[in-house]
């Protein structure tokens, strides 16, 4: 067991959250040998690198010929795409970065990238796609993005979806998160994810996020498919 793993399910079982900690248990990170597109969930400067260096690690072994970043500007805390995609030119070749459109209109936030990338996927004709999210915020990107896919009009039921976690940071170090408002350390941060998770299925500006059924019914026949 990582020692994100038993963070996580140290906090669900403190707090009464055993079909969370079931939906995490059973994330697909169980990587199949290539995917159509890699997406690298936006964060701040404080965190990119993780997602960077996991991203070489794909590149180089052939997982994909696509790694999508969401096509924002600078603006809480993202540095944007054009920065992002600029750094992430010194880990990977250029010529497999791809941006993901997202309304102007929209603050990129995990939310809005989740309707960007399932727009996305569905245009471009998808059928996977491997999500790298930096390891604190990866079950709850998991878990909007799914959210999303099961929405009747913005969503992508048919999309065989990965999850995959950044390479390791520093626990106990203090990070910029939460669109730039939110300074705490990265353990913090990660309790605060998975309250906004419960917090997001009754109280959410976008629609709220799924009940842990759906989300567990959706990985299980998920596995019919691949």
């Amino acid at each position: 067991m990582s020692d994100l793993d038993e963070r996580v399910f140290s906090i669900c079982r403190d707090r009464g959250l055993d079909e969370l900690a079931e939906v995490y248990r059973r994330l697909p990170t169980e990587l199949p040998r290539h995917v159509d597109a890699v997406h690298l969930v936006a964060n701040t400067r404080d965190n990119e690198a993780s997602l960077f260096e996991r991203a070489q690690e794909l590149y180089v072994r052939g997982f994909s010929e696509r790694f999508l970043i969401v096509g924002g500007v600078e603006a809480n805390g993202f540095p944007g795409y054009d920065n992002w995609s600029a750094v992430l030119s010194s880990y990977i070749s250029s010529d497999v970065i791809y941006p993901v459109p997202i309304d102007r209109r929209d603050k990129v936030n995990t939310h809005s990238e989740s309707v960007a990338l399932m727009r996305y996927a569905r245009e471009q004709g998808f059928s996977s796609v491997c999500m790298v999210a930096a390891p604190f915020h990866l079950l709850r990107a998991f878990y909007t993005a799914v959210s999303v896919m099961l929405d009747a009009e913005k969503g992508y039921p048919g999309l065989v979806f990965y999850a995959c976690a950044g390479t390791h940071l520093d626990w106990g170090a203090e990070a910029l998160h939460s669109q730039g408002t939110v300074r705490a350390t990265r353990s913090a941060l990660l309790g605060r994810e998975i309250a906004n998770i419960k917090a997001y299925q009754v109280n959410s500006a976008p629609p709220p996020l799924a009940p842990e059924r759906a989300v567990l019914d959706y990985i299980s026949s998920r596995s019919l498919w691949v």
